[in-house]
């Protein structure tokens, strides 16, 4: 299984993001149970890393820019 190694401080800058983000978003209290595995960061289509900026900006995101640009196309 892919794992997308965080430092401790990026991990707690997601978990804090995301935590402000929840009262606008209940929807990401999936996200905060996601960053806690080992597959967070990891693109469910083709395994890639998501790098963590792009996590930072959309912390949701669960596919990689080329995959999402490939669901988008279909």
């Amino acid at each position: 299984m892919p794992y997308r190694y965080f430092t401790l401080e990026q991990r707690a800058n997601l978990e804090s993001l995301i935590r402000s983000q929840m009262i606008a978003q209940p929807g990401l209290a999936g996200t905060l149970e996601r960053l806690r595995t080992p597959d967070y960061g990891i693109c469910v289509r083709c395994g890639a890393e998501i790098p963590y900026v792009r996590l930072m900006e959309l912390p949701a995101v669960e596919y990689c820019a080329t995959c999402m640009g490939s669901e988008q196309m279909l």
